[in-house]
């Protein structure tokens, strides 16, 4: 019976450890990483957009390619009519909300959603057909 409430309590001390040592790598985690990256943002604002878009261009293209490469050509057809049809759409809602035309923004972000679904139904019908 002593065993059972030993291994019951070392348990418990495990779980409590284990969630304080969490709380020690999250706190850690931010202070090595989040906050130089926080202070490179609020000091160099445009250098730190440009070498964030970069990153974000450069995973787009790697996708692309690992897209490319792996798929038939229907199949690289709608990757690559989805993303106009969802790059087009973001540039123009987010050009419409920059000159405050709110309302035109969200139709054209309506709009984008149901071009997406149309082309898709499209070529999916053009493919079993």
């Amino acid at each position: 019976m002593k065993d059972k409430s030993s291994s019951l309590t070392k348990n418990k001390v495990f779980s409590v450890l284990r969630f304080f040592l969490l709380i020690v790598l999250c706190v850690s985690a931010s202070v090595i990483l989040v906050w130089p990256l926080w202070k490179f943002s609020i000091s160099f604002p445009k250098v730190y957009t440009i070498i964030t878009l970069s990153l974000i261009g450069l995973a787009v293209l790697y996708l692309c390619i690992n897209k490319i490469r792996k798929s038939s050509l229907s199949s690289v057809i709608k990757f690559f009519g989805n993303l106009l049809i969802t790059c087009t759409g973001i540039f123009f809602s987010v050009k419409f909300v920059l000159n405050e035309k709110k309302l035109i923004a969200l139709a054209v972000f309506i709009l984008t959603i149901i071009l997406i679904a149309v082309f898709n139904y499209i070529l999916n019908r053009i493919r079993h057909e």
